[in-house]
């Protein structure tokens, strides 16, 4: 009987069945992953600049908005753009409000979708790991049982 061969069968069988399952539990969050708000500071200097809800210039852009120097939009256009938060001059009318949206509007469709590029990468690579570490582990626990077992055999004509 071949006790290498079959334990390396199962191994084979189990690390399938745990990557599919990995890979079936993280397919959601790999087709949409979370992403964090972004904010665009539209103060009439040139092209809107952009920065992640965690940064210091959204903290600077909210301190501002409490000074009254600025007014916060969120854009409700595109499901791509719902974590869109737009820092505008206050006293602002809709229309040119609405004008500097339009204008802008690809340049906001962009770096959202390069956020939630980046929110994808990062998730597959986690559900990489995670799917592949377990398997790797057994494979060398196994392997290694396997060489102190055949260390305790004795050698044909020995004895």
């Amino acid at each position: 009987m071949n006790w290498s061969k079959g334990f390396f069968r199962v191994w084979v069988l189990l690390s399938v069945l745990w990557v599919v399952g990995v890979l079936a539990i993280s397919a959601k969050e790999i087709s949409n992953p979370r992403t964090f708000k972004i904010g665009f500071l539209m103060d009439g200097n040139g092209v809107p600049s952009h920065f992640g809800e965690w940064s210091d210039e959204y903290d600077a852009a909210l301190k501002r908005k409490s000074a009254g120097e600025l007014q916060e939009i969120e854009i409700e256009k595109k499901d791509v753009l719902k974590n869109i938060t737009l820092f505008m001059p206050k006293g602002l009318s809709d229309e040119e409000i609405s004008k500097r949206i339009d204008a802008d509007f690809n340049l906001f469709a962009q770096v959202a979708q390069d956020e939630k590029d980046e929110a994808r990468r990062g998730v597959i690579l986690k559900t990489a790991s995670q799917s592949l570490i377990l398997p790797v582990i057994f494979l060398v626990f196994g392997m290694a049982i396997r060489w102190v077992i055949i260390g305790f055999r004795t050698a044909r004509g020995e004895a």
